[in-house]
């Protein structure tokens, strides 16, 4: 016969008690505050001529509209405005406030409080400024030769000056030349890379087309394209700003 061990009712009682305790949560009431989401964000340009940015709060709830103000403050605790939320048709909800651009690091606090019964939400944003100096990168004339043999042997020099707003010429701009087809209904092959280079001293960068398949397509094409950017390795100094055609081949 199996025996079982008898247990005190008093013990029973405490581990029911015990247990309804950690399950148990307090009902929710109609006076609780609605729950509420603030992300902080800072926009603005990383161009060097940017003279301002805009501290945005987008606010985030399943109730609509959201209703209040957003009081935007810096790291020493100086209150740099209180705005109120506007809200939109899109069921999105934001305060955004204009200031300067910092010169250096700078977190902003954004913190949100209700008059229609949301939660208090804050949040904060560290910004780093950028001042990225505009460079100018200008495609010089495809050159096509035609060299002598018992087979044609075509050589595409393509070439492109990198400069500074007054001209000064940009060292460390790579660029890369490749075809394209022109845009149209006809059938488009893929890109085709030609050649690469970086700019020297002077802002000057000039390579030879890869081969005559490129060369040939190049001039089936019409069309040769260039992307430049900062060579890796260094701090991001600069924002590119080039054409995206170059002007025609040229015998």
């Amino acid at each position: 016969m199996t025996r079982f061990m008898s247990v005190p009712r008093a013990l029973v009682l405490v581990v029911a008690v015990t247990m309804s305790m950690l399950t148990w949560a307090p009902p929710a009431h109609a006076d609780d505050p609605i729950p509420t989401i603030l992300d902080m964000s800072v926009l603005g340009s990383d161009l060097e001529e940017a003279t301002e940015v805009t501290l945005s709060a987008s606010l985030h709830s399943a109730v609509r509209p959201i209703n209040g103000t957003v009081t935007f403050s810096d790291e020493e605790g100086n209150v740099l405005a209180e705005v109120p939320v506007s809200n939109y048709s899109n069921g999105s909800a934001h305060a955004n406030h204009v200031i300067p651009k910092p010169t250096e690091p700078t977190t902003y606090f954004a913190e949100y409080h209700s008059t229609d019964g949301h939660a208090v939400a804050s949040d904060s944003f560290l910004y780093r400024p950028r001042f990225l100096k505009t460079v100018t990168v200008t495609a010089e004339p495809t050159l096509l030769r035609l060299g002598t043999g018992l087979l044609p042997q075509f050589t595409l020099t393509l070439a492109a000056t990198a400069t500074l707003e007054d001209g000064t010429g940009v060292p460390g701009i790579h660029v890369d030349f490749y075809a394209v087809c022109d845009p149209g209904p006809r059938n488009c092959f893929p890109s085709i890379p030609l050649c690469s280079a970086d700019t020297d001293v002077h802002g000057f960068a000039s390579c030879n087309g890869a081969g005559t398949f490129g060369a040939l397509l190049s001039i089936l094409s019409g069309v040769v394209k260039m992307s430049a950017y900062q060579t890796p390795g260094g701090p991001e100094k600069y924002h590119i700003a080039s054409p995206s055609r170059i002007p025609p081949l040229i015998g």
